[in-house]
């Protein structure tokens, strides 16, 4: 079988932490190794966990909160298998998740990541309209990354979410990559990942459930901490565009992407429109292509369209 390390962070969880990890440790094929983390949990969340140090495969770690993304990258730092699959600490795995993924691995060719689909269900007593799915409309192997990323993004598969996909752990290495200490950190390094991967293969198939709960970072992050995240997206984007060198990457997906968190950014901002146009002008120096000065001054000019109606809403 692959050797899969498993890394579970987690924080203030201690509703969901023994389901979680329970999914993980009873597979129909166990893990190579589940690394798990306490992110400086001040609930039961550390004693529910330390009810898994006897599980032969699992390993814990104790740390002061450092939050998701510097936690995940103690796991990385920590894990000896070939490859890496992030899971979060209140969801659950299909029961042979890892026999399925470790199957499509040796069937085609070991590919650097494997993107595969996702369910989502609402915890008990969720109450508010927060919705996504995550189907992937396409599968197939794929060693472009014209092909793979603009087919996922032209048939809205393009999901970001770490625990959708498995990947080399040599690839993160190699490349240097890591995440951010913020929110959204894996919207800011799916374009850096995936264009380090010089073969994909994308699932259709469901291996994954998704929880949507109350007071979750999906659903309860701050004004302030989504404006920092969408700025830091956009800024790791505009690197990733400066350092593609591939003649035959598609940026039509790259720049619907930019596109979308710039407004996203200036939506959620205070700056002010010389502010904005200060911070757009950034970008656009950065990248250095007429293609996102465009894409800059169309978001800025909605943006100005709309903050009439938005103040009026408020």
């Amino acid at each position: 079988m692959v050797k899969i390390s498993v890394v579970i962070p987690a924080y203030n969880v201690e509703k969901y932490i023994f389901e979680a990890i329970s999914s993980v440790v009873s597979q129909s094929v166990s893990p190579y190794e589940v690394i798990v983390i306490d992110d400086g949990s001040t609930d039961s969340t550390g004693t529910i966990i330390d009810g898994f140090d006897k599980v032969e495969f699992v390993s814990i770690v104790k740390q002061k909160n450092m939050g998701l993304g510097l936690a995940r990258n103690v796991g990385l730092e920590r894990a000896t298998g070939d490859y890496i699959y992030f899971f979060d600490s209140d969801d659950i795995l299909e029961n042979d998740f890892i026999e399925r993924v470790s199957e499509l691995v040796l069937e085609n060719n070991k590919p650097d990541i494997l993107y595969f689909s996702g369910e989502t269900f609402y915890d008990k007593g969720f109450k508010g309209e927060f919705y996504r799915e995550y189907y992937r409309k396409i599968s197939g192997f794929y060693e472009s990354k014209d092909f793979f990323i603009s087919k996922m993004v032209n048939n809205k598969s393009f999901f970001s979410s770490a625990c959708l996909y498995i990947s080399k752990k040599s690839i993160w290495i190699d490349n240097g990559l890591v995440f951010k200490d913020m929110i959204h950190e894996d919207e800011e390094i799916i374009f850096p990942l995936s264009s380090c991967a010089k073969s994909i293969y994308i699932e259709k198939d469901s291996y994954f459930r998704r929880r949507i709960r109350s007071g979750s970072i999906m659903t309860s992050a701050n004004l302030d901490k989504k404006k920092l995240a969408y700025f830091l997206i956009v800024d790791g984007m505009a690197d990733t565009a400066k350092n593609i060198n591939d003649k035959y990457f598609d940026k039509k997906a790259f720049y619907f992407r930019v596109k979308k968190y710039l407004f996203k950014y200036l939506n959620s901002s205070s700056l002010g429109g010389w502010g904005s146009i200060k911070c757009l002008s950034f970008f656009c120096l950065k990248i250095r292509t007429l293609k996102i000065l465009y894409i800059s001054f169309y978001c800025f000019l909605k943006w100005l369209l709309l903050r009439p109606f938005a103040s009026v809403q408020d």
